[in-house]
């Protein structure tokens, strides 16, 4: 195990276990698992969040990445997302390595996605965490290349989501919400390099930087620089309005989780985040995009 040190705090330590061995007392079953990218922007708010309300108390994250389930999500690093939340930073180098229980309490106590909707109406924290400026830099040599304008919208399709499988809609769907789209605004299409092959289109308002093989932090550098991310439920519609970018969220539905307590829609930090239904009408989409990406529409859709 390696580990970095941040700052050097001393008072009431607490600490965050990516790799979630460490139950709270009496939880059956316990709910932890790899942190993908929507958990990462998860833990990257609740942290942030926590730190704001307990400035001199002493943390110590646990970063586990070699958990199945991480491979894409590795692109965004604990060294990234709480360098200046943490103490030290825990990083695991070997698969089954055994970690020391740290000293303090445990910040993972419930499910996440119950934190989540805590934050939701308790939130403090205006994060002002940004990608890797080398991302950054890559990513305009990309869509310089493409030559996209200056202003633009990202869109990231999602039908192949492995579990959770109700946050899919069919391809179908999405090629007709890129075609609709692209009439009206630059849009740089994000995702899975083997999903590029499964959705074709083409337009010349249309950027396919799928094809180009970029990992998480990269569409993240995309999306950084957009005017409007289009998403379904997923990391990187989690991600967007941390950034503060005006996001339109292809849910299901709108409401919390039944029964559970729990939440995973995107939460808003001054940009709006507006709620479109996932196979629903495009053509309404479109219009919702337009005020978002004009600055007409700036209030968030309200959540229950």
């Amino acid at each position: 195990m390696k580990r970095i040190i941040f700052s050097d705090r001393k008072q009431a330590p607490a600490f965050y276990d990516m790799g979630c061995r460490f139950a709270p007392y009496l939880s059956k079953p316990w709910y932890g698992g790899p942190f993908r990218i929507g958990d990462r922007a998860a833990a990257h708010v609740w942290l942030a969040d926590w730190r704001l309300r307990n400035p001199i108390r002493r943390l110590v994250v646990v970063e586990d990445s070699l958990m199945a389930g991480t491979e894409h999500s590795r692109a965004l690093p604990g060294s990234w997302l709480f360098k200046d939340i943490a103490d030290e930073l825990w990083v695991v180098e070997e698969p089954g390595e055994v970690v020391k229980r740290p000293e303090g309490q445990t910040l993972y106590h419930v499910t996440m996605w119950r934190i989540w909707r805590w934050l939701m109406f308790n939130k403090i924290v205006v994060p002002t965490i940004r990608p890797m400026p080398e991302s950054v830099e890559r990513m305009k040599t990309i869509l310089d290349r493409y030559k996209v304008p200056s202003k633009y919208i990202t869109v990231q399709p999602l039908f192949d989501a492995t579990y959770d499988k109700f946050r899919n809609a069919n391809v179908t769907w999405w090629a007709s919400v890129l075609n609709t789209l692209q009439t009206q605004f630059p849009v740089v299409v994000l995702g899975l390099r083997e999903n590029a092959d499964k959705l074709k289109v083409s337009g010349h308002n249309l950027y396919p930087i799928w094809q180009e093989s970029i990992n998480a932090m990269e569409s993240l550098a995309i999306i950084s620089r957009s005017s409007v991310h289009v998403g379904g439920a997923t990391g990187l519609t989690l991600w967007a309005p941390i950034f503060q970018i005006s996001t339109l969220a292809c849910y299901i539905g709108w409401s919390a989780h039944p029964g559970k307590k729990t939440d995973t829609r995107p939460l808003s930090f001054g940009a709006p985040v507006v709620f479109s239904l996932l196979d629903g009408d495009v053509k309404t989409m479109a219009v919702t995009v337009e005020g978002l990406y004009n600055g007409r529409l700036r209030e968030s859709t309200p959540v229950s």
